[in-house]
């Protein structure tokens, strides 16, 4: 019997990197407001911006349909690959994260929550890119820090991925994301269940 995957899963070629750009200039006119765990949401427990600092962003809806219609068509690959029958859990969040925004260690499965508990898979789906190297005003759609930390069990691992490209994980897996030190770390996170 084939083990279950350990280790996060790239997948490559979501988005090409035009179509990176043209959601991050949409993400960027979208209105916007403070993302918030399902605790908050449904708990009407306040945000709590010590957790995390991050934006989510209300973009319009052909875009929402055309990242849905792309996260749909993975789903008998990642079934495969984690060994579980999925469908998508919700809709995805279009998620900014501005110098000196943050996500402190967090899994995305909360058993008390009516959405979040169904959750199974994260995927990260990366609309900019990581410099590995501090300077002092990135271009637009690169960023410093930001890093997404997923801990698959003994430690953290550092997991960098290319604009348009996403990374899979089991949902009850602790992850993080370091504070962003320059330009802005745009996202789509996405849940199957």
């Amino acid at each position: 019997m084939r083990a279950v995957t350990r280790a996060p899963v790239r997948v490559s070629g979501l988005l090409s990197r035009r179509d990176c750009a043209l959601l991050r200039s949409e993400m960027d006119g979208a209105p916007s407001r403070w993302a918030e765990t399902s605790q908050e949401r449904e708990g009407g427990v306040e945000t709590d911006i010590n957790r995390r600092r991050v934006r989510l962003a209300q973009v319009a809806v052909p875009w929402s349909a055309a990242v849905n219609n792309r996260l749909q068509a993975l789903i008998p690959a990642l079934g495969s690959q984690f060994r579980a029958r999925l469908c998508i859990a919700e809709s995805p969040q279009f998620l900014s994260y501005w110098p000196g925004h943050f996500y402190t260690p967090h899994r995305d499965v909360d058993p008390n929550a009516r959405r979040g508990g169904r959750r199974k898979i994260t995927l990260i789906l990366q609309l900019s890119d990581l410099l590995k190297h501090a300077i002092a005003e990135p271009q637009r759609g690169w960023h410093c820090g930001g890093s997404l930390l997923v801990h698959t069990g003994r430690e953290y691992e550092s997991v960098i991925v290319r604009p348009g490209d996403g990374v899979a994980f089991p949902a009850s897996y602790l992850h993080a994301v370091t504070p962003v030190t320059a330009g802005v770390r745009q996202v789509v996170v996405a849940w199957y269940a």
